[in-house]
């Protein structure tokens, strides 16, 4: 049986003051992110590489403008499946073309189911 979670979609304007995301002021990001179990999330798809998906957590922010973030292979469970936690400056968390890392946005729903189980447990 798959286990229950939440998901919640939408945008807003996001700004990093003194280590923290705040809705509003300044040089604004437009972050569009989903909610699951409670938590907001960016799910990225990268091309030609082994960490394709990447899933990073913007409920936090440390003091240097670090988010945390999972990436992991299509299998992240498999033996020669890849999973890796890492953090990296939130203002990376956007498409190459505007100086990001991430080649295409996707939703939650398309993740792998692999790939969804190891960010539902990081979230549990």
């Amino acid at each position: 049986m798959a286990e229950a979670f939440q998901i919640h979609y939408f945008t807003e304007e996001w700004l990093v003051v003194n280590g923290s995301i705040t809705p509003k002021g300044g040089n604004t990001m437009r972050r569009k992110h989903e909610v699951v179990n409670g938590c907001k999330i960016s799910a990225w798809e990268n091309k030609n590489c082994f960490d394709k998906f990447t899933v990073v957590y913007l409920d936090e922010i440390d003091k240097r403008g670090k988010v945390q973030y999972i990436g992991m292979s299509e299998h992240p469970f498999h033996p020669q499946g890849f999973c890796q936690h890492d953090e990296m400056n939130i203002n990376a968390v956007q498409y190459k073309g505007r100086g990001g890392y991430f080649d295409k946005r996707i939703k939650f729903a398309d993740l792998p189911a692999g790939c969804q189980k190891a960010v539902i447990q990081d979230l549990t």
